[in-house]
């Protein structure tokens, strides 16, 4: 008679520790998936923090892009060039007849010395 009490101590022992660990795995992801979806998560030991990415700012619960184009010294175009921004981050447009070139911003671009480009005659200067 004393056999199955001891058996059903076991399972419950055995149950127990299985939920409590469940349910520890789903506290950690529940965290971490209340960090905003341009943020990221890290868990240390006890602690999660939510950090916005870069080109993001905020809490890292709620975080929005950072407009680099309107901050001064925030990106690298050239001045003869547009910045545009991009969620997390910009990018340098040139204008029509003008090429990026890297460390040299927009630079003219030669129609009748590119192939394809020339609407010149062959024999036109």
């Amino acid at each position: 008679m004393g056999q199955p009490s001891l058996t059903w101590m076991l399972m419950v022992v055995v149950a127990s520790w299985f939920i409590t660990t469940a349910a520890t795995d789903t506290s950690e992801a529940r965290w971490c998936s209340e960090c905003h979806s341009n943020a990221t998560c890290t868990e240390d030991e006890a602690v999660t923090t939510c950090t916005c990415q870069e080109g993001f700012t905020g809490d890292g619960l709620t975080c929005v892009d950072l407009d680099e184009c309107a901050i001064p010294g925030a990106h690298n175009c050239s001045a003869n060039s547009s910045c545009v921004n991009t969620p997390g981050s910009f990018s340098c447009v040139c204008p029509e007849g003008f090429r990026l070139s890297p460390g040299l911003g927009c630079t003219d671009v030669d129609e009748c010395a590119e192939p394809g480009l020339s609407h010149c005659h062959a024999l036109a200067t």
